[in-house]
């Protein structure tokens, strides 16, 4: 567990990154199936709101796997704690506590306290700004995180040959 992430314009590979703070993807990069972007606040002690997300998707880059913020301290905050940019992908499920900015698009699952759209200098709460949720096209064979008060079956994660 590390307090920030940062993964590099182009990187490809498959990451579990869990941070206490802020996670960064830069652009095109390639992250595949079983891959973990986790940022939870909850370990750390209560400070001053951050200026940026917790975990950003940098445009045109894509995660296979799953997305997920958990804590924060109660205060408001004026930036979403995730956001994906536009042309970003997440192929999986996304889980936020707080406030999520979708300008990409998700295939799968999408579970968040609110969304947010910073868009023509303003930011408007509850409304989606160019991102879309495909949850019909998700591959059968995709296995989630277990949350409370959510039984998942067993699966495999990913063969090893």
């Amino acid at each position: 567990v590390a307090p920030e992430i940062v993964i590099g314009d182009g990187a490809k590979g498959i990451f579990q990154a869990v941070a206490t703070n802020s996670i960064r993807v830069g652009k095109r990069c390639s992250l595949d199936y079983p891959s973990a972007l986790i940022v939870d606040e909850r370990a750390t002690e209560a400070g001053a709101p951050m200026d940026g997300p917790n975990i950003e998707m940098g445009p045109e880059s894509y995660v296979k796997g799953v997305v997920r913020y958990s804590g924060g301290n109660g205060t408001a905050h004026v930036y979403p704690q995730i956001s994906i940019g536009e042309g970003a992908t997440v192929i999986g499920e996304i889980y936020c506590e707080r406030t999520l900015e979708l300008q990409g698009q998700v295939v799968g699952s999408v579970t968040t306290n609110a969304f947010m759209a910073r868009a023509n200098g303003s930011t408007y709460m509850n409304h989606l700004y160019n991102g879309s949720i495909d949850a019909i096209s998700l591959p059968k064979q995709f296995t989630g995180l277990s949350t409370e008060g959510n039984e998942r079956t067993k699966a495999v994660c990913k063969w090893l040959y």
